[in-house]
């Protein structure tokens, strides 16, 4: 019987999904757009729930135009998907604010901070962070959004959240954490002091503590 993949694309202004064959071939692709917001200058938000109607748009497409026994056939899905996009979430997965996208340069500040320190780990992301990153992104928040962050269960990235939406798991990537998280797993991962100094001393209980690397088994997909 053969085997058939799934690739799902989460980019800026829309996702791209398709299905494969073992030797590459597309048997089946679909674009769907959605809006990015700019609410100040350097500030770039999107509205989560409009991802994952996207993505299930495309997905009604593909059980309507993709035959069964390809369907029936499709043995993993893999997602990619901008980095870092920021979402505050409940313990169900509910944003709770918009998604700061990568580009959101709102927390120039914090990057600044972070960089001052010349902690040690920094030398693992070329020796600085970046207001595109995880780190003072979330460090905004629980600055300037004291009503979400203590209210949320976790903050994680696009990547994170729509592996949850398809799988119920929370797992972050090694690609992403390495480079945009502070997480260095020749140091034995995240270093609690270096996030005692910049002030998330909390860290452990906002992020997501699972580090897969690429191609491990997040979950299986839901019904």
């Amino acid at each position: 019987m053969e085997a058939y993949f799934m690739g799902i694309d989460t980019g800026t202004q829309g996702v791209r999904i398709g299905i494969s064959d073992t030797g590459g071939k597309l048997i089946f692709e679909q674009e769907q757009k959605w809006e990015t917001e700019f609410p100040k200058v350097g500030w770039a938000e999107q509205n989560p729930l409009n991802w994952w109607e996207a993505v299930n748009g495309i997905f009604e497409k593909i059980a309507h135009t993709v035959e069964s026994e390809i369907r029936q056939n499709i043995r993993a899905c893999c997602v990619c998907a901008t980095s870092t996009t920021a979402i505050a979430v409940n313990e169900n997965g509910y944003p709770l604010m918009n998604a700061m996208m990568w580009m959101d340069a709102r927390s120039r500040k914090e990057m600044k901070e972070i960089n001052d320190t010349g902690h040690p780990v920094l030398n693992y992301c070329g020796k600085e962070t970046s207001f595109e990153w995880m780190i003072p992104k979330a460090l905004w928040i629980k600055r300037n959004r004291t009503d979400v962050y203590n209210a949320c269960y976790k903050i994680v990235d696009q990547l994170d959240w729509m592996n949850y939406q398809l799988c119920g798991e929370w797992s972050s990537s090694i690609c992403n954490t390495t480079c945009k998280w502070n997480y260095v797993s020749s140091m034995g991962g995240y270093q609690r002091d270096f996030f005692e100094q910049i002030g998330f001393e909390d860290y452990e209980e906002k992020l997501i503590m699972r580090v897969d690397k690429i191609g491990d088994v997040v979950g299986t997909i839901l019904p």
